[in-house]
């Protein structure tokens, strides 16, 4: 039979083994030695500061579309304003388009994913690009559609509501 370490022997090992050392000590500077100072950055070389995160609840469209459409709070932060909508008339041709203010605006904007699903009504991503994104709203088999226009400046912001029902 093989023997075996107590578990507390094994315990101290490691807790050696993962011992911080000095930071002055490296295997090219060993014990008793020290690296050089390191020099303080002046107004002359320093180096730019990256800038400030974007405060942005998804990067990517993908990610940014869900919580638009289930989160109120998101649709009233993540919405341009004037908010341009554009009407397409009943005969598909007469078209008109107004911008609206944020005071003009009843919230929430759009349908969540579960209200969309319960009246039947699909979600789809027609085009992104890393600045611009269209989402169509839509029913088969009927001529509701609505189409939504995003934009990137920093974080994804509706711009734009068309109705393109007939």
């Amino acid at each position: 039979m093989k023997s075996r370490l107590p578990l507390t022997v094994l315990l101290i090992a490691l807790v050696a083994a993962c011992k911080p050392t000095d930071p002055g000590n490296s295997p090219q500077n060993p014990p008793g030695t020290r690296s050089a100072p390191q020099a303080q950055a002046t107004p002359e070389t320093a180096a730019e500061p990256a800038p400030a995160p974007v405060d942005c609840p998804a990067a990517a469209f993908s990610d940014f579309l869900p919580l638009f459409f289930n989160d109120e709070s998101i649709q009233r932060k993540y919405t341009a304003f004037p908010l341009e909508r554009y009407y397409m008339g009943e005969d598909g041709d007469a078209e008109s388009t107004e911008h609206v203010d944020e005071s003009d605006v009843e919230f929430p904007l759009v349908k969540s994913t579960s209200e969309l699903r319960e009246l039947g009504l699909l979600l789809d991503i027609e085009s992104a690009s890393d600045d611009r994104a269209e989402v169509k709203e839509w029913q088969d088999g009927t001529g509701y559609q609505y189409r939504y226009i995003f934009e990137k400046d920093g974080c994804w912001k509706l711009t734009r509501i068309e109705d393109r029902s007939i």
